[in-house]
Parts: C-alpha cells; sequence; structure tokens
C-alpha cells in the first residue's frame, strides 16, 4: 500500500473518530428483540388498546384512545382553570433528554414528539388518579365502564416498548398534584397494578428507591419487584 493511500485511510478514520459522539446517557427504553417475537407471540409484546410513546405512537388499531386521551387533557385542565400552555413549554425543555431515553430512532420531529409526551404523559397520570379517586371521575366514563378495556390497559402500561421516561411523568405530575393523601405517583401506580403489590408501605419504596433512579412505569415494577424488604419480612415490615 502506497504512503498516499495510508495517510488518506488514516484521514478518513481520524474523521470519522472525530465524528463521534457519546450520549450523555444510555437509553432506558427498548424494542424487543425480533427472536423474542416467535410466530403468534406479538401479542405479549405489542399494545391492544393504548399507545403510549413513539413506538406504537399513531398505529392503526390504537387511534381510538387518541380521542380519550384529549378528553382527559380537557379534563385536567377544566379543573385545574388552566391552559395547555405550561405544560407544553415544561416538556419542550425536556425534549432532548426524552429522545436519549429510547433506544431506537424516533422518527416524529419537534412539534409531533412534545405534543405525543403532553397527551399521552397527562393522559397516564390522569388514569392513575381516576383509578384511585373515584370521586375525581364523569360518570360517562368509557374506561371506567368497561372491565375490559381497563384490562386492556393494565396489560399495555406494562411493556416495554409502550413507556414514557419517569422523569416527564413525574414533572407533569407534579404540575397537576392536588391536596389529597392518596395523590402520590408510586402510591398511584401500585394501586393500579393491583395483586401482591397493593399494599406495599410507599414510605419504604421511595426510602430504597428514589424517583430519580426510576427509568420508567415498567422499569418501577421490576426494581420494586427486587426490593429486599418485599421478600424477606413481608407480613412484619413490608406490609401494613
Amino acid at each position: 500500500m502506497s504512503q498516499e493511500s495510508t495517510q488518506e485511510i488514516t484521514l478518513e478514520i481520524n474523521d470519522m473518530l472525530g465524528s463521534l459522539s457519546y450520549p450523555e446517557s444510555k437509553p432506558s427504553i427498548f424494542k424487543v428483540d425480533d427472536h423474542l417475537r416467535t410466530a403468534g407471540r406479538d401479542n405479549d409484546y405489542d399494545p391492544e388498546a393504548l399507545a403510549i410513546g413513539p413506538y406504537h405512537h399513531g398505529k392503526s388499531g390504537l387511534q381510538n384512545m387518541d380521542q380519550l386521551k384529549i378528553w382527559y387533557l380537557k379534563q385536567l385542565l377544566s379543573r385545574r382553570n388552566e391552559t395547555v400552555e405550561r405544560y407544553v413549554i415544561a416538556v419542550a425543555a425536556m425534549e432532548e433528554r426524552a429522545r436519549r431515553c429510547y433506544a431506537e430512532p424516533v422518527d416524529l420531529d419537534g412539534h409531533k414528539f412534545i405534543k405525543m409526551m403532553v397527551l399521552d404523559g397527562c393522559f397516564l397520570i390522569e388514569l392513575l388518579r381516576y383509578h384511585s379517586m373515584k370521586d375525581l371521575r364523569t360518570a360517562d366514563d368509557p374506561i371506567f365502564k368497561n372491565e375490559r378495556i381497563l384490562s386492556q390497559l393494565h396489560h399495555d402500561i406494562m411493556l416495554l416498548e409502550n413507556q414514557l421516561p419517569f422523569f416527564v411523568l413525574n414533572q407533569l405530575f407534579n404540575m397537576t398534584k392536588i391536596e389529597d393523601s392518596r395523590d402520590d405517583i408510586i402510591g398511584l401506580v401500585l394501586c393500579f397494578i393491583d395483586g401482591m403489590f397493593l399494599n406495599v408501605a410507599v414510605s419504604k419504596v421511595y426510602q430504597k428507591l428514589p424517583t430519580q433512579n426510576i427509568d420508567h412505569l415498567c422499569s418501577l415494577i421490576h426494581e420494586i419487584c427486587c426490593l429486599p424488604f418485599c421478600w424477606d419480612n413481608l407480613t412484619q415490615e413490608c406490609w401494613k
């Protein structure tokens, strides 16, 4: 190989090295590997009714919930006598950080991405509130009038591909917090998923799992499962 070719290759590699950028944070929201999507098992990983986040955004069969997202946001704004601008500004400030949470490229421009985050985030936190605080619901809420829809949402919200960064949810939650002892995001999540975590002492979860260490709702459930006090002293220390 000539010296000229060697220098040319060296320059090209140096350019590649110079243009390489390291992410400020590691992604935490992934897509399920193709080899896990064996024939007939897609339902295990794909949402049935609700798209949250960019991976399933806009897919046919999931758009019926979009009107409910708008309805829930309208109820939230009406209850607080606010406009949506405050939340758009807050989410826009978190856009770049939120994008970095997704391991796969997000094919949405800034306008659509922020709009999706506001609608999806406000829908989730209101859904959690309505589940625990029946007095906040309207009598004609279609989700809580239909056990099948609620069951589908339980499934969809816990899917790895169907997540929002927890810091986005937590910010929106804190911005809309109400004066009610039940209005605690960890407690509302535990109540929503029911089952073995229904009576876990929320204060103990906060001691061992600060909110800044939570990636998303699916991660929260996994982390709680890994907390040793949930299994070591179930009757005396973990359960009220």
